[in-house]
């Protein structure tokens, strides 16, 4: 893992510590200020509080799966960068061959959209094609 990859890591750890943070802390201020509010003659209703709630959790929860989704699409670029590594180092056909395996033991499993969109490493046909391509342009 690179530099990059560790501080990407670290952010996105960090980043999701700061969301539940935010989560629990309206959570609360959602439960007590109830009390409050009828306390100090507020005539807030339920039903605004727990929409506003709501509302702010959601946002969260997108624009965490984003950061996500983005981290997945540059953990696949790395993987394509590792197949140009071994390939320029003169290992791209066992490369090739040893993808060929890994295709073997997922027995024709089809992923899904979700499953693509949320995996760290490009499709096994992809990398082969793309390894076999450069493989046949620098023989001939």
């Amino acid at each position: 893992m690179s530099v990059g990859d560790t501080l990407v890591q670290l952010v996105l750890i960090v980043g999701n510590i700061f969301v539940l943070s935010i989560f629990a802390i309206l959570k609360f201020l959602g439960v007590n200020s109830y009390k409050t509010d009828s306390y100090f003659g507020f005539d807030e209703n339920k039903e605004g509080k727990q929409f506003v709630f709501n509302l702010l959790r959601k946002c969260l929860l997108i624009i965490v799966g984003l950061i996500d989704l983005i981290l997945m699409i540059k953990s696949r670029k790395d993987e394509y960068k590792a197949d140009n590594f071994a390939l320029e180092n003169g290992y791209g056909s066992e490369l090739v061959e040893v993808l060929y395996t890994f295709k073997k033991l997922d027995l024709g499993y089809k992923p899904t959209l979700m499953e693509r969109l949320k995996s760290s490493h490009p499709h096994l046909d992809k990398r082969i094609a793309r390894l076999e391509q450069r493989l046949e342009t620098e023989t001939a």
